[in-house]
């Protein structure tokens, strides 16, 4: 299961203020970190918000994190390309699950809590999506100036 961590200074402030007392679930190297669904438990009871729905879209979360991470592995350990990027075909699809699964669980977010989950979202996907395609070996080229056109109409 990964434990989740957040980058960003302001929500990490947040975070930080909001997890004080709360014992992590493991460490990576010397730093605490927590399950998605220990960081949410800690904000719903600073915000005395609580939900089964959230519960449930949050273990829909580390269920899916954790069919992503055995995949990854999965696809780290094989050798060929080609096996590679067939192999990537099963597990491309749960990278758009999961981020649907985040999008539900920050729609029942409150306004101040949404844009922190927001970016930790955004984050977290950025490197699961630069995860996949490094591992598939694919790049994402950026075209030169002269073949980029527009599609606006005048």
């Amino acid at each position: 299961m990964w434990l989740w961590h957040i980058r960003f200074s302001s929500t990490r402030r947040t975070i930080d203020r909001t997890l004080v007392g709360v014992a992590p679930d493991g460490f990576e190297g010397k730093a605490p970190r927590w399950r998605l669904a220990s960081i949410v438990k800690a904000l719903e009871a600073r915000s005395g918000s609580a939900g089964s729905e959230d519960a449930e879209v949050i273990g829909e979360i580390e269920r899916l994190d954790q069919v992503l991470r055995e995949g990854f592995e999965r696809l780290a350990a094989e050798p060929d390309l080609a096996k590679r990027r067939e192999m990537a075909k099963e597990i491309g699809p749960y990278i758009g699950v999961l981020d649907s699964a985040f999008e539900r669980a920050n729609a029942t977010r409150s306004d101040g809590e949404r844009p922190l989950l927001e970016q930790h979202r955004d984050f977290m996907m950025g490197q699961i999506i630069g995860n996949f395609l490094a591992l598939g070996g694919w790049e994402i080229a950026t075209p030169a100036a002269s073949q980029i056109t527009s599609t606006r109409r005048a």
